[in-house]
């Protein structure tokens, strides 16, 4: 059995499950992780609640469970944040309790056949990304509800990130943001706002560390006090 504060999972895992239809949990060495990609491959997402969140863990025989976004977050949302959740697994089921309400969710099979992205060389990628730096939380999302207060319904634009010499500006339909930063890396890409949306819609950190580079991926990563969580959104190669 997995007891957890219910607080300690939702936030980073409605971010995992707005990116992706199905997750694939891992149990291993005390820590709970997801590391897979959208079936588009558009978006990848690699997420670790540490050993210190969990109350109890003994995760049995299971390894890995593969459940519906959709299902696992309704359920989980109906807990209260300071609730104790219990996970309990048997061979087709994973039951969320608090000891006074339960909800059954249905465990999917584990495919090896969609493997998505190539973890291993994304991060060699990831790694030679030329501009990085760091941005409030509050900040980021204050643009990006910028831009989409700009937006037509349904629609997602593509938010178009341009470095030149110290100044970084962030731009999409009629909106402009400069901000200036401390090296002379230049780079331009573009990047989905839905996506960028999904990365951000919950504060899981105070500042949010971002990497990108010209017509290449651009690298989120939030890491707070028991968890880490990171995005990767490839770049639109044709604008809007």
């Amino acid at each position: 059995m997995i007891k957890i504060r219910a607080g300690d999972l939702s936030d980073s895992m409605d971010v995992v499950c707005s990116i992706l239809d199905d997750v694939t949990m891992k149990f291993a060495n005390g820590e709970l992780s997801v590391d897979e990609s959208d079936l588009p491959c558009i978006c990848y997402v690699r997420f670790k609640l540490r050993s210190s969140a969990f109350v109890e863990y003994d995760s049995g025989k299971f390894e890995s469970i593969r459940v519906s976004s959709k299902d696992f977050m309704k359920c989980l949302k109906r807990f209260a944040s300071d609730s104790i959740v219990m996970f309990e697994f048997s061979d087709n089921k994973l039951t969320l309790t608090d000891g006074s309400k339960s909800f059954d969710i249905d465990i999917l099979a584990v495919s090896d056949e969609d493997k998505g992205v190539d973890a291993s060389e994304l991060y060699k990628r990831l790694e030679l990304l030329p501009v990085k730096f760091t941005l409030s939380y509050s900040g980021l999302t204050d643009i990006i509800d910028d831009i989409k207060s700009t937006v037509k319904e349904k629609s997602s634009p593509s938010v178009s990130f341009s470095k030149k010499s110290n100044i970084l500006k962030i731009s999409a339909n009629n909106y402009r943001k400069k901000i200036v930063l401390n090296d002379d890396k230049e780079a331009d890409s573009s990047y989905g706002l839905n996506f960028l949306d999904n990365a951000l819609k919950r504060r899981i950190s105070d500042t949010v560390d971002i990497s990108y580079g010209a017509d290449a991926p651009i690298f989120i990563r939030h890491n707070g006090k028991n968890s880490s969580l990171d995005v990767v959104v490839m770049c639109r190669i044709s604008s809007d």
